[in-house]
C-alpha cells in the first residue's frame, strides 16, 4: 500500500508541474506566433494604412 501512495504523490507532483509550465510555454509559443503576423501585417498594411502602420514599431523583435 505504502508504494501505490508514492507512486501518487510522484504522479501529483509531475502534473503540478506540468500545469505550472504549459500555459507559459502556450503563451510564450502564442506570443512569438502573434508577433511575427503583426510585423507581416504591417509590412503589407503600410502602404494602404498609414495610420496603422505609424502605430506600429518600425523595427520589431520578438524575444
Amino acid at each position: 500500500m505504502e508504494g501505490d501512495q508514492n507512486v501518487d504523490e510522484l504522479s501529483e507532483e509531475r502534473s503540478a508541474k506540468l500545469v505550472k509550465t504549459w500555459p507559459y510555454v502556450v503563451a510564450r509559443y502564442a506570443h512569438v506566433t502573434l508577433a511575427r503576423d503583426h510585423v507581416r501585417l504591417c509590412n503589407t498594411t503600410k502602404t494602404t494604412h498609414f495610420q496603422y502602420y505609424r502605430a506600429c514599431p518600425s523595427t520589431y523583435d520578438p524575444p
